[in-house]
């Protein structure tokens, strides 16, 4: 890389940072800001394992509402608000993800993540714990590289510990590692790791926990199939595909995961897949918050052309824009309610289609471009 490439992925760096500063600095978040408050407040009346009592809306894992707990209580005494310093969390998060992205698969594809407003949106302003997922599991994948099975566990086992859904990513990682004789390592790791996160406060928690975290479905009915049964006049179709979701979700990733173990992949086909996994589940999902389309969108760009990548970005960000704006009655942004009154419209349900439309195309194309690597 010459220097004058070298200055210009410098500047556009600290330019992505600055951003992140400035939006978290400027606006308070979204609702999720208040809910993750109000959980952490319960955290630190009742510890960890007791907070799952008070609302079966905790549904975060331990470590996720242990990190959410320490902000809580260290915000009086360093004069910041919990929700900037959960954001910032959330900022640090992408700058981590920038560096694994660099070394996984180059500067185009960690500038592409960095400086995408979909990352920068959701990080820096919607006031959640993706961004942090999304670093675990690239940390995860970076260690795998790096031929560190062991850590790599541990790291995978701590995104469990962030949100569960990188638990399913578990079947593909393994075949990864298998192939290169390592899956004890990291099976044991990633075993002990997850273990000691879930089973201490399990003990105290009991069944609130369980369903809480494993058995919570996502919400809202504005997206994707649940959306288009209810807008085609099919209330009944709308419901039993709700109710049959997490069996279906289920289904396609064991059907993804039989497809992926016939196949020896290379590293970069796995942190594709991981694209596919995650564009999947969102694709078909019941429920839906705007923050989760940060899982797939620094994956799937490994195996999509530049100018695929930058559609998706494109228009999941202009749909992410076009959500907060009204859900902060305007811009600029200072706090985008998704409970207010009219905040959900029709117009939001047909800009989701958009979204969604571009989403089934980027995680087809992907494993499309996957499957003929193969032949």
């Amino acid at each position: 890389m010459s220097s004058g490439a070298r200055s210009a992925a410098g500047l556009a760096v600290a330019a992505g940072i600055l951003l992140r500063i400035v939006l978290v600095a400027t606006t308070a978040g979204t609702t999720d800001v208040k809910l993750a408050r109000d959980w952490a407040s319960y955290a630190a009346e009742s510890g960890v394992s007791g907070a799952y009592a008070h609302h079966p809306w905790v549904n975060h894992p331990p470590l996720s509402l242990a990190v959410m707990k320490g902000w809580y209580l260290a915000s009086p005494h360093v004069g910041i608000t919990f929700g900037d310093l959960f954001r910032y969390q959330q900022v640090l998060a992408d700058c981590v993800s920038l560096v694994c992205l660099l070394l996984l698969g180059g500067r185009r594809l960690a500038l592409l993540y960095f400086l995408s407003p979909v990352a920068i949106f959701i990080s820096a302003f919607h006031g959640n714990s993706d961004a942090t997922m999304v670093m675990c599991v690239l940390l995860a994948l970076l260690l795998l590289k790096r031929e560190q099975p062991f850590a790599a566990g541990i790291a995978l086992g701590a995104a469990v510990g962030i949100k569960i859904l990188p638990l399913l990513l578990l079947p593909f990682l393994l075949r990864y590692v298998y192939v290169r004789h390592e899956a004890r390592k990291f099976a044991a790791s990633f075993t002990v790791t997850a273990g000691l996160m879930f089973v201490i406060p399990l003990a105290s928690a009991g069944m609130a926990l369980v369903m809480n975290v494993f058995g919570y479905r996502g919400v809202g009915t504005w997206w994707g199939p649940v959306s288009m049964f209810l807008t085609a006049g099919l209330p009944r179709l709308a419901e039993l595909y709700v109710n049959t979701n997490t069996l279906l979700e289920l289904a396609l990733v064991a059907a993804l995961a039989v497809w992926w173990w016939r196949r020896s992949p290379e590293l970069e086909q796995l942190v594709a897949m991981c694209g596919v996994v995650l564009g999947t589940l969102i694709v078909f999902g019941a429920g839906f918050g705007v923050q989760y389309l940060i899982w797939p969108v620094a994956f799937l760009p490994f195996a999509l052309r530049t100018r695929e990548a930058v559609v998706l970005h494109m228009v999941l960000a202009a749909f992410l824009a076009f959500v907060y704006t009204r859900w902060s009655g305007g811009w600029p942004w200072w706090y985008a309610d998704a409970e207010s009154p009219g905040a959900m419209t029709m117009q939001l349900v047909v800009a989701g289609w958009v979204a969604w439309g571009a989403l089934v195309y980027g995680t087809a194309r992907t494993h499309l471009n996957l499957g003929v690597r193969w032949r």
